[in-house]
């Protein structure tokens, strides 16, 4: 099975985001430029694919998750309130991004098996 290749922009919401690989990445794997919709992740050859695959994950996070402290005002500080409530931020959110996106979810999730 062939490698998924990484999306090189995706759709969430109104805004047209872009992904690019970055060499000049130093000292982190990625990083979320919300003013300009952009994601770079780092072309390292030496880090690991399924490492990068988490990273754009964990960028997507961000764009999902803007501006979704306020949402938790107002709680008091109950854990499981806290938990509740970023899982009502964040399931809509990601449902939306990968329902709009399937090519995200297939390199992130790439299946088993898949040539690395």
């Amino acid at each position: 099975m062939k490698k998924p290749k990484m999306p090189r922009s995706f759709q969430y919401y109104s805004m047209r985001w872009t992904i690019n690989p970055d060499h000049k990445l130093i000292d982190e794997m990625g990083l979320t430029e919300r003013d300009h919709a952009h994601i770079s992740i780092t072309n390292d050859p030496r880090i690991p694919d399924e490492m990068l695959r988490e990273t754009l994950l964990h960028e997507l996070l961000h764009v999902v998750l803007d501006n979704t402290l306020p949402l938790s005002a107002g709680l008091n500080n109950n854990a499981e309130d806290i938990e509740e409530n970023l899982i009502r931020v964040v399931s809509p959110r990601l449902f939306h991004l990968f329902n709009e996106n399937p090519e995200l979810l297939h390199y992130i999730f790439k299946p088993k098996g898949a040539k690395k």
